[in-house]
């Protein structure tokens, strides 16, 4: 009698067959800022994690990764008995190459609302689609088929609505067909859950102390680059921001707009080798001009503003430019923007 559980042990184990380590949302590149998980697909029961080869404490099946940084690239292994093979992580210290923002509503929201959102890509949204995520399944992620008709090289913009439909969060993403290209990830959330701001301040790798504010009132300063509102509602609404001190500086992550008479140049020397350069005229971009790195400009009222752009990311904007200013008023422009970021 025992050698037949013994046998019939044996040959669950070896159906089971070890465990795999997955990313959700499964993301072909991982910036600086999302939020993702790694899972312990097929494992069940105590589940111990080791990132490069480090044993984890206090994790389950699911590593939940709220705000990724740049700390968080390494292999990750998983063990339920028998160790899964090797996942590798590596999170990019830069913005995705399109942008998703809310246009109209909320992240946080009752059952029955929703939200537009709006995908920007410099190059046009020719095989660009928006996705959604309800849950963690990956089963559940559907497409948004709506204004398929902007998805063209002759748009570069365009907004999609989407809501919960009885899913407690979800998460919206856009992506371009048969690359790696993809825009920021929106996360939305159920009122009446919990959620987590948090400060970041790209090119910084430690605070010292961070403020809070709600609708330029301060809330809280502390050590602590997280703020956490409990039961959140509507009473919660309203416009978040936060303030650094820090120290212990990066390696500085500079984007320069030179300012020579009429001409403008945009460098960054931190960037990849092979980018291009995109210009701004009071915040739109300027289709017509090449993507170099000088813009001669003969209007001296209108304010510019630049960016590096490559193929798996780019970097902050650039500050306000006027043509005008003249070779002796030129500055050198820092990429330290202040990010307040909403966590699950």
């Amino acid at each position: 009698m025992v050698l037949g559980w013994t046998k019939t042990l044996g040959f669950l184990a070896l159906a089971q067959g070890k465990p795999e380590v997955t990313l959700f949302p499964p993301f072909k590149r991982v910036y600086v800022g999302d939020e993702i998980q790694l899972n312990c697909k097929g494992a069940s029961g105590p589940v111990k994690w080791y990132i490069s080869d480090k044993e984890q404490s206090g994790a389950g099946p699911v590593l939940h990764i709220p705000m990724a940084t740049l700390a968080n690239s390494g292999s990750y292994v998983c063990e339920n008995g028998e160790r899964s093979g090797v996942k590798d992580l590596t999170v990019l210290d830069s913005l995705p190459p399109a942008s998703l923002s809310i246009k109209m509503g909320f992240p946080v929201m009752s059952g029955g609302d929703g939200v537009v959102v709006e995908l920007t890509v410099d190059d046009g949204l020719a095989d660009w689609w928006c996705v959604i995520a309800r849950g963690t399944d990956p089963k559940n992620i559907t497409v948004n088929r709506s204004n398929r008709d902007m998805f063209t090289d002759d748009h570069y913009t365009v907004t999609l609505h989407f809501d919960l439909n009885h899913a407690d969060r979800a998460m919206v993403w856009c992506v371009k067909k048969s690359t790696t290209k993809r825009s920021n990830a929106i996360t939305l959330r159920k009122t009446g859950e919990t959620v987590a701001l948090r400060c970041v301040v790209y090119g910084i790798r430690q605070t010292d102390q961070v403020t809070f504010y709600k609708n330029n009132n301060e809330l809280v300063t502390s050590k602590d680059p997280k703020f956490t509102i409990s039961n959140v509602t509507q009473g919660n609404e309203g416009d978040y921001s936060c303030k650094v001190d820090y120290t212990n500086k990066s390696d500085p992550q500079p984007l320069r707009v030179i300012v020579s008479s009429n001409q403008l140049t945009c460098s960054c020397p931190w960037c990849p080798e092979k980018v291009q350069f995109h210009w701004y005229e009071h915040g739109e971009k300027l289709p017509s001009s090449p993507p170099g790195k000088t813009m001669t400009v003969t209007d001296e009222k209108k304010e510019y503003t630049c960016r590096a752009v490559w193929d798996d990311g780019m970097s902050l904007m650039s500050q306000y430019s006027a043509a005008g200013l003249g070779p002796e008023r030129g500055f050198n422009i820092m990429v330290l923007a202040v990010v307040l970021l909403i966590l699950g």
